[in-house]
């Protein structure tokens, strides 16, 4: 009596492609006794069932299977028969992928010399056409030297990207360059660069280019970032300089400079209003320079409005006159704002929050004192405001009054002269009247006041009067709106005895 075969290995598959696959597999550990006829091979996709994939029974460890479907995954199973019958199966074969079998990428394409210098190369390129079937991993660049046969690999690890400067050129060598794209199967073909490259410096003369963003004029608010962004051309690579307002800037807290050329930047944070004005870049090299300006403005609250009067005060009005700030903020003044408050508040009330003029007539309460305050504004805000030091009182304006009638010498005694006078008939508006009086010797040249302050009496004793000298008297009239001319007397002589009236006063 003969036994089925014991199950043959666990298969493994090799040579994928993308709808075949060849198994492989080793023969039972026992025949049952009987030779092994031959073997059954299935196959099933992941999910699926177990199809058989052989008409007749295979007589060779390994099978060709066909008509799989690329990017699906399958495994495999095997059976061996004999004349007793059919053994159990064998454990599946790893799970594989019908695709493309992986092969070396082609070269790059179009590989192109952007820059060079007497000690390094910047090469550039595109991917190949063909990655394998694999995805590239990264680039090789070799490089031969003039009368060399011999290609040396540059690059220790793969080169990420399409760029790459090659380093380390010996001045007045010539060198040839070529290219591999690698994937995990290997080094493809190489794509060699069509020029010789010769290791020398490119003496060109700047060219200085500003963005579009901050061509001509750059407007910015207070607090944001000054960007000046410009690209620079030139070999060797020029030194930068900026100036603003043909001031030359350095790097601060708030400066950066940033030469990443052709990217050349100067960046100003938080910028203020006295950030404004006329920036130049210039760009030197051994071979000339070239510059370019920008203007800056930068917008803020104006400053502070200049020169502010009161005039023209009545009981019930006053004008209120101004001018400008000296720094507008960078844009347009749109409109005051004056406000106002009595000596006793500590707040202020807005007048009018949208004058355009730089004139006011603001309304008082009759002998009211008011203090006042102008701000300018523009779109960006209200600058800080201009107070007034002293507060008005609303009351009709007062004007100087008239001369004292009548004054004259009423009474001399030994050491002193009696004057006296009437008002005058016109006070200037106010009733709060009051006089100087003064004396001068006949031969001086010079008035003297014989009294501290005013007097508001209509008379005045004159006294430390020298006997035998002649004397000469005046008095004027004061109010608030000033002081009246003088009327003086005529010269007198201070006896040694009381007496009237020596002669006949009159006024000046």
């Amino acid at each position: 009596m003969f036994d089925p075969p014991g199950p043959p290995g666990q298969p493994t598959c090799s040579d994928i492609t993308e709808n075949a696959v060849t198994v492989s597999w080793t023969e039972p550990e026992t025949d049952g006794g009987s030779p092994v006829s031959g073997y059954i091979v299935e196959r099933r996709e992941m999910t699926g069932k177990w199809i058989r994939v052989n008409k007749t029974p295979v007589l060779d460890v390994r099978y060709r299977v066909c008509g799989l479907f690329e990017g699906n995954s399958y495994e495999f199973r095997i059976f061996a028969e004999n004349v007793a019958g059919v053994s159990e199966p064998s454990y599946p074969s790893d799970p594989v992928k019908a695709k493309r079998p992986i092969t070396p990428p082609g070269p790059p394409s179009n590989i192109k010399l952007k820059d060079w210098s007497k000690s390094y190369a910047d090469l550039v390129w595109t991917k190949p056409s063909r990655d394998g079937g694999s995805p590239i991993l990264g680039y090789v660049v070799e490089c031969q030297k003039s009368g060399s046969a011999q290609w040396d690999r540059i690059n220790k690890d793969l080169i990420k990207f399409c760029v790459f400067r090659v380093p380390g050129l010996s001045e007045g060598t010539e060198y040839r360059f070529r290219i591999r794209a690698s994937n995990k199967v290997g080094d493809g073909e190489p794509r060699e660069l069509t020029e010789t490259v010769l290791a020398k410096d490119i003496l060109v003369p700047p060219d200085v280019t500003v963005d579009v963003a901050c061509r001509d004029l750059l407007t910015v608010r207070a607090g944001q970032i000054i960007n000046l962004v410009t690209r620079v051309k030139g070999r060797p690579d020029p030194e930068i300089t900026w100036t603003k307002d043909a001031r030359v800037l350095g790097r601060d807290k708030r400066t950066e400079m940033n030469n990443n050329f052709p990217l050349v930047e100067l960046v100003i944070q938080e910028a203020v209003r006295a950030d404004y004005g006329k920036y130049a870049i210039q760009a030197k090299n051994s071979s000339g320079q070239a510059q370019a300006t920008i203007i800056v403005n930068v917008l803020d609250i104006p400053g502070a409005c200049q020169n502010l009067k009161v005039a023209y005060v009545t009981k019930d009005s006053c004008m209120v006159s101004w001018e400008n700030p000296e720094d507008n903020g960078g844009t347009e003044i749109t409109n005051y704002k004056i406000e106002c408050r009595q000596p006793s508040q500590r707040g202020w009330t807005v007048v009018t929050s949208d004058c355009t003029k730089r004139l006011f007539k603001a309304p008082l309460v009759e002998k009211c004192e008011y203090f006042f305050r102008v701000s300018a504004e523009n779109k960006i805000g209200a600058g800080p405001p201009t107070e007034t030091k002293a507060p008005v009182l609303a009351v009709d304006p007062v004007e100087k009054p008239g001369e004292p009638e009548n004054f004259q010498i009423s009474e001399i005694g030994k050491t002193f002269v009696f004057l006296k006078w009437k008002k005058p008939e016109y006070d200037g508006g106010s009733r709060n009247l009051a006089y100087h009086i003064e004396k001068k010797p006949k031969e001086a040249d010079e008035w003297e006041r014989l009294h501290k302050g005013a007097i508001k009496e209509t008379y005045f004793m004159a006294d430390r009067c020298i006997e035998n000298q002649m004397y000469q008297f005046r008095v004027q009239t004061k109010n608030e709106g000033g002081e009246s001319n003088w009327v003086t007397t005529a010269e007198v002589l201070r006896q040694t005895r009381s007496q009237g009236l020596m002669e006949e006063n009159g006024k000046r």
